[in-house]
């Protein structure tokens, strides 16, 4: 069962469960974070990658949270990857 943290949606929380368990397979270097870090963070190959799962409500009412977001991100990781989930009702 997916309980969402403090902050996140279900299909928020769903997706980044997802991810966490099928990049686990690969590395015990993973994190999830809720914050102000990305969603996961894992290591693989000495390199260090971010995932930043957003539900597209980000990219319409909070432009600048997430311009923040991303420039907080560069500061300290090499690979940045989004992943964006259109949900339609």
């Amino acid at each position: 069962m997916i309980f969402p943290r403090s902050n996140e949606s279900l299909p928020h929380a769903f997706m980044c469960y997802q991810l966490y368990y099928f990049i686990r397979k690969f590395t015990d270097k993973v994190k999830m974070y809720e914050t102000l870090k990305p969603d996961i963070v894992f290591e693989a190959n000495n390199k260090k990658y971010a995932i930043e799962v957003e539900t597209g409500i980000a990219l319409v009412h909070r432009k600048k949270l997430l311009d923040k977001k991303i420039e907080n991100l560069k500061k300290f990781l090499e690979i940045i990857g989004f992943l964006l989930l259109v949900i339609e009702k």
